[in-house]
């Protein structure tokens, strides 16, 4: 992959990677982007992930055929958004002074099927876990079997924000 390109708004870039998994952490969901031949497909999509210090793995679930999976096939790299904390700021009539606040995490990777059982529960355990913490999965071998994983492998991790200081 490619070296990414260098922030603009580099007063705005996120360098610690503990606070861009507590963005990926409070998001409920994301924006997965793919190449479909020479077009741009992006589809939301919720989302769970693993941490392990700056190694980041993201999981997907998805319908067992269908364009994602075409896309992927051809091209596996793939890049995932998720933003929280989203807020437009008025600043009156003058549209030029108006602004935003957020936070927000870009991901890039490629894509792959989880394959095997033990891991195809681990990912949809992770899964519900981001919307409930407590939640233990409880789901039938016959059932995992059909269930179609995505496991994104990170490569690169970027964020950027614009917290909300009491100054618009």
């Amino acid at each position: 992959m490619d070296e990414p390109r260098k922030m603009r708004r580099s007063e705005r870039r996120i360098d610690d990677i503990a606070e861009m998994i507590e963005i990926l952490r409070d998001a409920e969901y994301g924006h997965l982007a793919l190449v479909d031949g020479g077009r741009p497909y992006l589809v939301a999509l919720n989302y769970g992930f693993t941490a392990d210090g700056s190694r980041i793995t993201l999981y997907f679930h998805c319908a067992p055929e269908g364009r994602k999976l075409d896309c992927i096939r051809k091209n596996p790299a793939a890049c995932f958004m998720v933003e929280s904390g989203v807020r437009v700021v008025s600043a009156g009539p003058e549209s030029c002074k108006w602004t935003a606040h957020y936070r927000s995490v870009v991901l890039e990777g490629t894509l792959e099927l989880a394959e095997s059982l033990p891991e195809k529960r681990a990912a949809l355990s992770c899964l519900m876990k981001h919307f409930d913490a407590g939640h233990e999965l409880k789901a039938p071998d016959r059932m995992m079997n059909m269930l179609t994983i995505l496991k994104m492998n990170v490569e690169h991790i970027s964020g950027k924000q614009n917290p909300n200081t009491g100054k618009a």
